[in-house]
């Protein structure tokens, strides 16, 4: 049942209780990190695994082989406008630094993974956007595409992409071990081993590359797209705003799938690896409350938010009680447009009649009450902007109930994805 979603899975034995705690906590932290499940039986207690296991020794990379990475410089130092995808094995291996020297001396446009936020700074001239699969026209990628003439990906996981591969300008792909699999499907070269090294090497090519005037022309023509709905009472710009300038630096953002992932991803830069955690590659629903309490449980001292949608807040309502419970103590932010936006936007966007995505009516404010937490209803930007205040100081968390102006919503999301009117 969890062979999809697990690195791997395993019964708890008294004899073997230590080796496998061990050997799970590795397993869980190596190369592309992810869930281990243990089965723990009931009749076990705390002591039965013994002392914390010491950590194994982590994987080390190989280095790079001359021959492939001589065919990358031939390749690089022939390219005018070079595009820099971005994978989080960047911040995993230690190479941010190495990146970010490669980038400003090779003058490429950077487009991360939606897991790789903040592996290179996003307020960095040289960030175009996060990349997620639309290579259409009035997006980042659909424009860069017009824009760039070749492609480098670096730490990139195949998973972080709602579509195939489409770009049709060359592709090199720098990988940190050789089983992972290629985001391209026939990359001119793809370079196995230490990231970092890789891009020491390939640092020594300088080049003016993509004028940083043009991406940023890139991201302006975009952006306009994601301007506040001038005839909006409470919109999600509003929102993400208010969140955006209320959390500190060190601060974290969790969030979700919902018509306003892409709002977060061009509104609010992240410049910080772990700055933000949040949907990434299927877009998963149900995740920001559950990985709130998680995150802040792991980190009581650190200032979070939390961003969801109604649609996902209707899987989780049960854990508002474990916030309780567990004194965690947040602000959760439900944005509220009382229907499954996304698709509904979708199916407007594509012609097709309303069918199925209005939701009843919930009052989550009520429900966060009845749980032991603090609940709040915002009609407006003013009353937002006072709940928030008061959440990112209070002792309990609190549910905020941010009732949005349904209509420009849907149609934001639509603008979000380059599925453009023909008649805006």
């Amino acid at each position: 049942m969890v062979d999809s979603v697990a690195k791997s899975f395993g019964s708890l034995d008294r004899s073997t209780a230590n080796d496998m705690l061990r050997d799970a906590v590795a397993n869980a932290l190596d190369g592309r990190r992810g869930p281990v499940v243990l089965d723990y039986p009931a009749n076990f207690d705390d002591g039965d695994c013994g002392d914390l296991p010491e950590p194994t020794p982590g994987y080390r990379e190989s280095s790079p082989g001359r021959p492939a990475l001589e065919q990358v410089s031939r390749l690089l130092a022939g390219a005018k406008r070079p595009m820099v995808v971005v994978g989080a094995d960047v911040a995993a291996t230690g190479a941010q630094a190495d990146l970010l020297r490669f980038v400003e001396a090779t003058g490429g446009a950077v487009l991360v993974n939606m897991d790789a936020r903040g592996v290179f700074p996003e307020s960095h001239p040289r960030w175009a956007g996060v990349m997620t699969g639309n290579y259409i026209p009035n997006t980042v990628e659909g424009d860069l595409a017009e824009l760039c003439d070749l492609v480098i990906l670096v730490g990139a996981d195949s998973l972080m992409t709602h579509a195939p591969w489409a770009f049709e300008m060359p592709a090199i792909e720098l990988v940190s071990r050789p089983e992972h699999r290629t985001t391209v499907p026939n990359p001119e070269v793809r370079i196995d081993g230490s990231l970092a090294e890789s891009l020491r090497a390939l640092a020594s090519i300088s080049k003016p590359g993509v004028p940083v005037e043009s991406i940023d022309a890139v991201k302006q023509n975009v952006l306009k797209y994601f301007v506040r709905p001038p005839k909006a009472d409470f919109a999600i710009q509003d929102i993400v705003a208010s969140c955006r300038d209320s959390l500190p630096q060190e601060g974290i953002v969790i969030s979700e799938t919902g018509a306003f992932v892409r709002v977060l991803e061009h509104l609010w830069p992240i410049d910080r690896y772990g700055g933000y955690l949040g949907t990434s590659g299927g877009r998963t629903m149900g995740l920001m409350i559950p990985a709130a309490l998680g995150t802040k449980m792991a980190l009581p001292d650190v200032p979070m938010i939390g961003i969801g949608a109604d649609g996902s807040a209707l899987m989780r309502l049960g854990e508002l009680e474990v916030f309780a419970r567990m004194n965690v103590a947040m602000p959760l932010v439900i944005v509220n447009d009382s229907a499954l936006g996304t698709m509904k936007s979708r199916q407007a966007s594509r012609g097709l009649p309303e069918f199925g995505l209005d939701l009843t009516p919930v009052d989550y404010a009520a429900v966060a009450r009845a749980s032991g937490i603090n609940g709040v209803v915002a009609n407006s930007p003013e009353e937002f902007d006072s709940a928030l205040a008061n959440a990112m100081t209070a002792a309990v968390a609190t549910i905020i109930d941010a009732r949005i102006d349904q209509q420009p919503y849907w149609d934001g999301f639509a603008l979000s994805i380059g599925a453009i009117p023909e008649d805006y």
